[in-house]
C-alpha cells in the first residue's frame, strides 16, 4: 500500500502489519485460495502473482554440528518458477541475495539493472528513512543524464554537432566523383548532386526560404527528391516531406499545420496536382529547371547551425490528427554518427533507400553512412 506517498519507515510498518495478519491464514491451501479469489486464468502466468520476494534468516546458525564445518551452496535446476524472484538471506555481516528470472521475459543486463536500482533504493532509504518514497532515487547519474537528454559521457565522433547538408558537401569536396545516389540505372556523383542542390537553394532563397522556414517537398522517387531535400537545407529551411500517394485532405492538413510557405515538387509524372496545396505557392523543379540551371553552383551563404530545425515529419494520424515531430540538424547528425560507428559503415558502403520520404527511417537511408 503506497497510498499517500509514505516514508520508507512508515511503509515498513504497513508491510509488517499486513504480513502478520496474513500469517494467521498461512495454513489455507493454495487451491482453496485460488478457488475463493477466482483470478482471471492464463496458462502463461501464475494464478496469483508473478514476482516473489523472500527474506530468510541465517540457516547455518541452526546447524550446531560439533567438528563439522557447514557451508551453504547455491543450487539451481535452471528453471524459474516465477517471472522474477528475489531471495534475501540474513548473515552476521549483512544480506546476500539471489535473483531468478524467466529468460523469455528478461535478459541478464535488464536484471542486473533491476538489482542496481534496488540497491540504490535501499541505500537511499537507509540514509533518509523519513523521506517520502517519491524522494528516493533509483537511477544512477548516468541514467538521469540520458533521460534528460544530457551528454552522459563520450559519444561517437564523426557527424555530431553538424548540419545535415554539410555531410554531403564534405563528400563532394573529398570524393567529388564517388557515387552519391543510384536510381534506375543512373548514378549521380557527390559533386553533381551538391551543385544541383546549391543551384536550387539559390532559387529557394529568392522565394524567401531561410533559417526556420518550412518548405514542403512533394517528389517522386528519383535523384531529384534528394536534390530538393538538400536544397531546402542549404537555403536554411526545414523540409516537410509529403507523399504523392497520400489523400489530398492529409496533405492539406500537414501544409496548414506546418506553416510551410512553399511546396517544392519534382519527378511527378502528371506534374503538381491542382488545388492540392490549399493556396500555398508551388515551385515545380521540372518546369523551372532551365532557370535553376543558370544559378550559381556554389552554396549560398546562409547561417545555419546544428541547433536549427532540419525537418518536420508528421505521424500517421492513426490515433487522431497527424502530429509534427521537429528534428534539429544536431540531433539527426549525432544519430547518424552513432549509427555509422555502431555498424562500422564507411565510404565503401551503400544503404538501400527503401522507405518513403514521409517515414523517419528515410533520413537514415538517404544520409548514412
Amino acid at each position: 500500500d503506497l497510498s499517500g506517498d509514505p516514508a520508507f519507515g512508515e511503509l515498513l510498518g504497513r508491510v509488517r502489519r499486513t504480513a502478520l495478519a496474513a500469517y494467521e491464514h498461512q495454513d489455507v491451501p493454495f487451491d482453496r485460495l485460488v478457488e475463493e479469489l477466482r483470478p482471471e486464468r492464463d496458462l502463461s502466468r501464475n494464478p496469483l502473482f508473478d514476482v516473489l520476494f523472500q527474506l530468510h534468516p541465517e540457516q547455518l546458525a541452526a546447524l550446531p554440528l560439533d567438528g563439522v564445518e557447514v557451508e551453504s551452496l547455491d543450487t539451481s535446476n535452471g528453471t524459474a518458477k516465477f517471472d522474477l524472484s528475489l531471495a534475501m538471506t540474513e548473515h552476521p555481516g549483512g544480506l546476500t541475495g539471489t535473483v531468478q528470472y524467466a529468460t523469455d521475459l528478461f535478459d541478464r543486463a535488464t536484471v542486473e539493472r533491476f538489482g542496481a536500482h534496488y540497491l540504490r533504493l535501499l541505500e537511499g532509504a537507509a540514509e533518509a528513512p523519513d523521506a517520502p518514497l517519491s524522494r528516493l532515487d533509483v537511477l544512477s547519474p548516468r541514467e538521469h543524464a540520458a533521460l534528460l537528454g544530457e551528454d552522459p559521457g563520450p559519444r561517437a565522433g564523426g557527424a555530431a554537432a553538424r548540419t545535415l547538408h554539410s555531410l554531403v558537401a564534405e563528400q563532394a569536396r573529398l570524393r567529388p566523383n564517388a557515387p552519391a545516389v543510384t536510381c534506375e540505372g543512373r548514378t549521380v556523383g557527390y559533386a553533381e548532386l551538391d551543385a544541383a542542390a546549391n543551384r536550387l537553394a539559390h532559387r529557394l532563397r529568392e522565394l524567401g526560404t531561410g533559417p526556420e522556414t518550412r518548405v514542403a517537398v512533394l517528389a517522386g522517387r528519383d535523384p531529384r527528391m534528394l536534390v530538393c531535400v538538400l536544397a531546402v537545407l542549404k537555403a536554411g529551411g526545414a523540409y516537410v516531406p509529403l507523399d504523392p500517394g497520400h489523400p489530398a485532405e492529409r496533405i492539406r492538413t500537414v501544409l496548414a499545420d506546418s506553416g510551410a510557405h512553399l511546396v517544392l515538387t519534382a519527378g511527378l509524372p502528371d506534374g503538381p496536382p491542382a488545388d492540392l496545396t490549399g493556396g500555398v505557392p508551388v515551385l515545380d523543379l521540372d518546369s523551372e529547371q532551365h532557370l535553376v540551371d543558370a544559378l550559381p553552383a556554389t552554396e549560398p551563404p546562409v547561417p545555419v547551425s546544428p541547433a536549427h530545425l532540419s525537418y518536420l515529419l508528421y505521424t500517421s494520424g492513426s490515433t487522431g490528427r497527424p502530429k509534427g515531430v521537429a528534428v534539429t540538424h544536431g540531433a539527426i547528425t549525432g544519430y547518424l554518427a552513432a549509427l555509422t560507428a555502431t555498424f562500422g559503415l564507411g565510404p565503401q558502403d551503400a544503404v538501400l533507400a527503401r522507405t518513403a520520404l514521409t517515414f523517419d527511417p528515410s533520413v537514415r537511408d538517404l544520409f548514412a553512412p
